[in-house]
């Protein structure tokens, strides 16, 4: 289980610094109902929005940083 410190600090802090120095885009891997979800972000502007978001058995293909086919139901 994640702490509520380190929750805010990957929600938080680590966006505010990854978009400071540039980087296009960072996934994070989260818990959840039945599966890990896994939420990829992409950087506009000064801040990053919501580009994928996907849980379960069903692959993504996600083509950011690289071209690549996930499931998330494959990592718990």
């Amino acid at each position: 289980m994640e702490a509520p410190a380190t929750r805010r600090y990957d929600r938080l802090l680590k966006p505010a610094l990854y978009a400071d120095a540039g980087i296009a885009g960072f996934w994070r891997v989260e818990p959840g109902r039945l599966t890990p979800v896994l939420r990829a972000y992409e950087l506009h502007g000064a801040g990053y929005h919501l580009r994928h978001g996907t849980e379960g058995a069903e692959p993504i293909k996600l083509d950011a940083p690289y071209p690549v086919r996930v499931t998330p139901a494959a990592w718990a």
